[in-house]
Formats: C-alpha cells, structure tokens, sequence
C-alpha cells in the first residue's frame, strides 16, 4: 500500500513542472491578437461533443415517446 502512495506521489510531482500547451499553441496564445482565435477555437471543439449527446438523447427521448404512444394507440384498436 505504501509503494503504491509513493509511487503516485512520485508521479504527480513529475507533473508539476509541465505545461498544457505545445510549443506552437504557446507562442499563438502569448501574441494578443491571436488569443481570442484560439479561444474560440477551444470552444468550438468543446461543444461539439456536448452537441451530438444531446441530439443523441433528443433522439431517444422521441423514440421512446413515438413507442409508447403507438403501444398505447395499438391497444385501444384492436
């Protein structure tokens, strides 16, 4: 148990002196001008994710929805 709490530790102060930028996208944020691209840009790739699960849940939702309604609409008929 104690080799595995150092072992993390070991790793975590590895990580302290690292930087979350390439060297391209550092020189890109620290001149002003491009900043605000670069920002959106991370936005941009942010959303779409959050964009195609909620379309994927919208989806289910509906599915579900129509399902239940024929399922309900069938019954009455026979």
């Amino acid at each position: 148990m104690l080799r595995k709490v150092f072992i993390i530790c070991v790793f975590a102060g590895l990580n302290l002196g690292l930087q979350a930028q390439c060297v391209m996208c550092k020189e890109a944020a620290e001149a002003e001008t491009r900043a605000v691209g670069i920002n959106e840009g991370i936005l941009y790739l942010m959303a779409a994710p959050y964009l195609v699960m909620a379309a994927a849940f919208l989806g289910y939702v509906l599915y579900r929805r129509k399902r239940r309604a024929a399922a309900l609409g069938g019954g009455a008929k026979s």
